[in-house]
């Protein structure tokens, strides 16, 4: 392994980790600047719906309505492997999230460990997230605190 290619490991591990400090902080321009200018998210398999594809803007206006209304997050990302191919690269990560809402019938707190597949393009010299998909392992709780109405 050469320095460049140590290099991009080690920026690529921070824009993970800064994504899910960004998520929890609610630092959205954080968020913004790490997303590719159109960026896949495919949460399907956790949430349901359908895979999106928005631009960075769009994607984070969207985190931002899930994540606002709780009252508390906490993002995990571990076990970061990093692939890389030129200006291409996958993350593979564990990922594991608590939100919680107080007024949520049935329960403030949702949680679950999930394995994410994360897609960085290199653009003007840097990391950027182009998808992100999220398989889930287990969750408990009650997801309904992702919904306001509950």
């Amino acid at each position: 392994m050469n320095l460049q290619e140590i290099s991009d490991r080690f920026e690529i591990q921070d824009a993970v980790h800064q994504l899910v400090r960004g998520f929890d902080r609610r630092d959205w321009h954080t968020v913004e600047h790490l997303l590719a200018d159109t960026v896949v998210s495919d949460y399907t398999a956790m949430l349901g719906g359908e895979a999106r594809s928005r631009t960075a803007e769009e994607q984070t206006r969207h985190y931002q309505e899930q994540l606002d209304p709780l009252d508390a997050t906490m993002h995990a990302a571990t076990t970061l492997l990093v692939d890389l191919d030129g200006d291409r690269a996958t993350a593979s990560v564990n990922i594991l999230t608590w939100l919680r809402r107080e007024a949520a019938h049935d329960g403030p707190l949702w949680s679950n460990g999930a394995a994410g597949e994360i897609e960085l393009v290199r653009t003007d010299g840097r990391w950027r997230i182009a998808r992100i998909t999220v398989r889930p392992a287990w969750a408990e709780g009650n997801r309904g605190v992702l919904d306001p109405a509950h």
